[in-house]
């Protein structure tokens, strides 16, 4: 069995990353419906606008996640 790599400690940086991930893509998923509403000149409804503010969330939580363990080598297909 290989040795599974040691997480990197939490350091400030490490800690804030995945909240401010989601945060950001909360603000961003806004912003793209406002700019929407702007353009297409229909006001911004509020399910809309909290749809928006949680596919953004979304997301950026998607984003903060670590990638997915790859199997060993000897289990791979191909």
């Amino acid at each position: 069995m290989d040795a599974q790599p040691e997480p990197p400690p939490a350091t400030f940086r490490t800690r804030w990353a995945r909240p401010l991930l989601v945060l950001s893509g909360a603000v961003l998923g806004l912003f793209v419906a406002w700019l929407f509403s702007l353009v297409s000149g229909l006001p911004l409804p509020l399910w809309e606008a909290i749809a928006a503010i949680a596919l953004g969330a979304l997301l950026g939580l998607s984003a903060g996640l670590p990638p997915a363990p790859r199997p060993p080598a000897s289990r791979r297909l191909g």
